[in-house]
């Protein structure tokens, strides 16, 4: 995931974008009650894919 963010806590002249990436690894589901579970996080927090 690509993100970019502005720095707002400098004063007006000094402030910049800065751009940074996210890499997130999830561990595989072994069993169905792994997937299950991982399935539950899902749709408590609102994942899409």
């Amino acid at each position: 995931m690509n993100a970019f963010s502005k720095a707002k806590a400098s004063p007006p002249k000094n402030r910049a974008t800065c751009a940074f990436t996210i890499h997130i690894d999830l561990p595989q589901a072994n069993g169905d009650a792994d997937r299950a579970a991982w399935e539950q996080l899902a749709a408590h927090y609102g994942a899409r894919g």
